[in-house]
């Protein structure tokens, strides 16, 4: 089974939009967890509630480590609520967006193929080259031989240093130091089958997306 773990902080419209969207996906043998990283108890209710209604399994973290943190809860098995019996992990954060139905099948496909150790979203050249971690699909078997920078990550400087500062300590690193292949799901990232909404707004997908699934800007359905 593949999980698809979709990071949430403070953005209602961005739940709203992603359980909009997984409703309409092919959902292949998957099932959508939303993570929520939250601040404060009116958002875990509010977040909870609208996840409940919808059928779609909600597990509250307090913020601790951001992404990364939660990333480390769910490989170490430490998280509460979240089914820890997967073979594959589609990890999101909540403001990249899927652009096609068949997503999941994409990114298990990729995983599928012969050395490649992590399906990736992007592997950016920028600073230095590495996997972004906002976007990635890992096998569980492959989830345990990852290192964290510390016990508990707490901070924004542990996610980068696992991300892209850590040198031999980055995920990308980690990976290639096992032997492991890492590989984007599309060439071209401009058509990546999820679309970072802030980073890569300069590609004004929503149009696209809206057509997809049938949604509209306001959020309204």
């Amino acid at each position: 089974m593949t999980i698809v773990a979709v990071v949430i902080y403070n953005r209602f419209e961005n739940l709203k939009r992603w359980l909009n969207a997984w409703r309409q996906c092919n959902k292949e043998n998957a099932e959508l967890v939303i993570i929520h990283n939250y601040a404060n108890r009116e958002d875990y209710k509010k977040y909870k509630q609208y996840c409940y209604e919808r059928n779609v399994t909600y597990v509250p973290r307090q913020n601790i480590g951001f992404d990364i943190g939660a990333f480390q809860d769910v490989c170490l098995e430490r998280l509460p609520g979240f089914n820890n019996e997967w073979d594959n992990l589609l990890w999101v954060v909540d403001d990249w967006i899927p652009m096609s139905k068949d997503f999941v099948s994409e990114y298990v496909k990729k995983l599928e193929e012969p050395g490649v150790g992590v399906a990736c979203t992007e592997i950016s050249k920028e600073v230095i080259t590495h996997i972004r971690t906002s976007g990635f699909c890992i096998k569980k078997a492959t989830s345990k031989l990852i290192k964290f920078p510390s016990t508990r990550v707490r901070d924004k400087g542990e996610c980068y240093f696992f991300e892209h500062a850590g040198k031999e300590k980055t995920f990308l690193n980690q990976m290639l130091a096992l032997r492991f292949k890492p590989a984007q799901v599309t060439k071209n990232i401009n058509q990546a089958l999820l679309w970072d909404t802030e980073q890569w707004a300069r590609l004004k997908r929503m149009d696209e997306f809206n057509t997809l699934f049938n949604t509209y800007p306001s959020g309204k359905r």
